[in-house]
């Protein structure tokens, strides 16, 4: 199954879409644009995670809903307080489409700045993305469901586009094209493990893998 979820990278200072999930470091340190947003919301941000007592050390996030002096339905944020291996940024990425996806909305987007500026950039744009589309695997094949092809119960729904803000979005997308091969190959191996046995025998493998010969 090839990746259903549309990712974007677009700059920082794009409109967001949907809900909005912001990166802090320790301490509850926030980069430049994440501080943008708490501006614009008077300090809410900030006063939320005091209340919440939130410092962003370990992992967890909190949630703003309908953020005064900005257009979004919410605000998630979470700790980045640990992104330094890329396996942490690919579980960070996981993790925020976790966020995103719990709640209502079909795009949401990823602000990828963060206060310590040597461990973010395109890198970590990159691999929350694929942390991200990783996550969003599902294999609904033989899931049974009500209504015909094409009727209102046949709709898509849930979440389907993620934009990632970035410094450097077109050097990001660049990354990512190689990335969502690798997530491709992934989903595939994925589709092959889940398939009941009665409809992948040997014979039924050995098709499947004949369309990868070129």
């Amino acid at each position: 199954m090839p990746l259903s979820l549309e990712i974007h990278f677009a700059s920082l200072s794009s409109q967001p879409a949907g809900a909005v999930l912001l990166l802090a470091g320790a301490d509850f340190t926030l980069g430049a644009t994440a501080k943008s947003y708490d501006e614009k919301c008077k300090g809410a941000l900030s006063r939320a995670a005091h209340a919440a007592e939130f410092t962003a050390k370990g992992k967890g996030s909190i949630e703003v809903l309908a953020p005064t002096g900005i257009d979004t339905p919410r605000i998630v944020i979470a700790s980045a307080s640990s992104i330094g291996k890329e396996l942490d940024r690919l579980m960070l990425g996981g993790y925020l489409f976790q966020q995103a996806s719990a709640r209502k909305g079909d795009a949401a987007t990823i602000v990828t700045d963060v206060a310590d500026a040597g461990a973010g950039g395109e890198a970590l744009a990159v691999d929350i993305a694929m942390g991200a589309a990783l996550r969003s695997y599902t294999f609904k094949k033989y899931r049974t469901r009500k209504g015909e092809e094409g009727d209102g119960e046949a709709a898509k729904s849930g979440l389907s586009r993620l934009v990632i803000l970035t410094a450097k979005p077109d050097a990001a997308a660049k990354a990512f094209a190689a990335r969502k091969a690798i997530t491709d190959g992934v989903f595939l191996a994925r589709d092959l493990v889940n398939e009941p046995a009665n409809a992948l025998g040997p014979v039924e493998f050995a098709d499947r893998l004949t369309v990868l010969a070129e």
